[in-house]
């Protein structure tokens, strides 16, 4: 084999692995319990897959549906979103992958070398410079598909929905080109037609993959709602218990004091010192849900303090905040309610029974910021995978969904998240901006 060939093959091979990569890592969330390793292994997989597919010299469209295949299974064994999330990304990869092709064939081959293509794809093998501009091409094209993914994110909605439009008018005006490019039997431009067919079709699938995405996003706020209004209804309960008792003592104080006063006149001091013990006792059960100045934080705080002190820790707890905060309260759910549970699963995998556990909870605003800091004791143990940390999670979605979620809150509200840890103490801090005027 010509070593020349086989350079570029690979190098073809690696660039569309790292394509595909890029664009799955732009629309997927890899799943907790991928390690470093067996993503490598799956990017590995597909290398070979289009390595051998190069070297068979398959006609052009030949390999389509193994393309689709192959993704798509990569999708379902790696990523965590629903199978028509999935679908569509695997869809608009072997799409964008086509449409480069197709390109290349109208100006590389046509344009360039001059050749006239055969009429049927089936009857058509790409050679290595063909190859080389079709990779050229699908990089171009996931680069503009990213970057309208970007706008959509960046809420620059005019240039984001102006493909909307831009997709079916394409579509119909090539259709009537191909009929009319078919009836004069033009091969070339029948190549350039069904290119510019293919990307209109990958801007109308790539608007249905966003929106899904969108729909997915929107699914999973609501459902952190309905946890949160969960979380309210048991927080207002307790908080109406704990206050009758608080009355109820209230009321019985008088009482507890002459019948201690009755028993010092008769000079039972014993039982007056073991009445008021008991009297004391009572108080100190008696506890409201801790209050931090902002309801939304008592709720979320109050939960996840209730279950780390059934665990035996005395949480040391400094949170000083305003009644309402510029912050939506899903994002409090997720800054709050994510550290904490990260905290109940680092005690819960201190398997040590002489290790001494610990939280300590510091908030306040200083300077219109938001700061937090929350530290806890955890086994030593951190996973960590390009530069980015990872919790171990039990396959719960929400309020739970690793550290990225705060730094996406974060970087929404114009602030940092800052991470350190020894081998004995995790800490995370964040600062959040209160003055941006858009969020």
């Amino acid at each position: 084999m010509n070593p020349n060939l086989l350079v570029t093959e690979c190098m073809l091979s690696l660039a569309e692995t790292i394509i595909l990569n890029r664009l799955y890592a732009a629309f997927l969330t890899m799943k907790k319990q991928v390690t470093l390793a067996y993503n490598l292994l799956g990017l590995l997989s597909y290398f070979i897959f289009q390595f051998i597919s190069y070297s068979l010299n398959c006609p052009l469209f030949s390999t389509a549906p193994y393309y689709l295949i192959f993704t798509f299974i990569l999708a379902v064994i790696y990523f965590e979103e629903n199978l028509q999330v999935k679908a569509l990304t695997s869809f608009l990869f072997v799409i964008l992958n086509y449409a480069g092709k197709l390109f290349a064939v109208y100006f590389i081959m046509g344009g360039l070398e001059n050749q006239t293509p055969p009429p049927l794809p089936s009857q058509l093998v790409l050679g290595a410079e063909t190859q080389i501009g079709a990779c050229f091409f699908f990089l171009l094209f996931v680069a503009v598909i990213l970057r309208f993914r970007k706008l959509r994110l960046e809420n620059k909605n005019i240039p984001y929905t102006a493909f909307v439009f831009l997709a079916p008018t394409g579509l119909l005006y090539i259709a009537t080109q191909l009929f009319y490019h078919s009836l004069n039997r033009k091969t070339l431009l029948l190549y350039g037609d069904a290119g510019i067919l293919l990307i209109c079709m990958a801007l109308a699938l790539f608007y249905l993959l966003d929106k899904t995405v969108v729909i997915d996003e929107t699914s999973e706020k609501n459902a952190m709602f309905r946890q949160m209004l969960k979380m309210q209804k048991s927080y207002y309960t307790k908080l109406e218990a704990s206050q009758r008792e608080v009355i109820a003592i209230r009321h019985d104080i008088k009482n507890h004091m002459r019948c201690v006063s009755s028993m010092l006149k008769l000079g039972q001091c014993e039982e007056a010192e073991r009445y008021l013990s008991s009297v004391y006792q009572d108080v100190c059960n008696t506890k409201l849900p801790y209050k931090s100045g902002n309801v939304i934080i008592d709720i979320i705080v109050a939960q996840k303090l209730a279950k780390i002190e059934e665990m035996g820790v005395s949480p040391s707890v400094s949170i000083f905040l305003p009644p309402s905060l510029p912050i939506e309260n899903v994002d409090l759910c997720i800054l709050f309610g994510n550290l904490l549970d990260n905290a109940v699963e680092a005690f819960e995998r201190i398997k040590n029974p002489a290790a001494v556990k610990e939280l300590s909870i510091d908030a306040r605003v200083k300077a219109d910021c938001l700061f937090l800091k929350i530290a806890n004791t955890y086994n030593g143990y951190v996973r960590k995978e390009n530069e980015t940390y990872r919790s171990v999670k039990n396959g719960e979605r929400i309020c739970g969904i690793g550290l990225s979620n705060v730094q996406k809150v974060a970087e929404k509200y114009h602030g940092t998240c800052s991470i350190q840890h020894d081998s004995r103490t995790f800490t995370v801090s964040v600062m959040l901006n209160l003055i941006q005027k858009e969020f």
